[in-house]
């Protein structure tokens, strides 16, 4: 959470700025939209990819995590 938090904050902060531009001129409006859904896209791609490899790395313990009886 320490790491993610501001990565978060600093992807979306173009769409952001766009947005509170957007105020003044609707044209900034659009655009940050546009920004929204690719940087949102990209951030699922990538937390896809990197939550797969995670898994794929660790899959070993997960399994035994969920497969041991209690």
């Amino acid at each position: 959470m320490i790491i993610i938090g501001p990565i978060t904050l600093a992807l979306g902060a173009p769409a952001f700025g766009f947005a509170i531009a957007g105020i003044w001129n609707p044209v900034f409006g659009w655009v940050s939209l546009a920004c929204g859904l690719v940087f949102g896209a990209l951030a699922v791609w990538g937390g896809t990819a990197l939550g797969g490899r995670t898994l794929n790395r660790r899959w070993p313990e997960v399994l035994a995590e969920v497969s041991s009886e209690s």
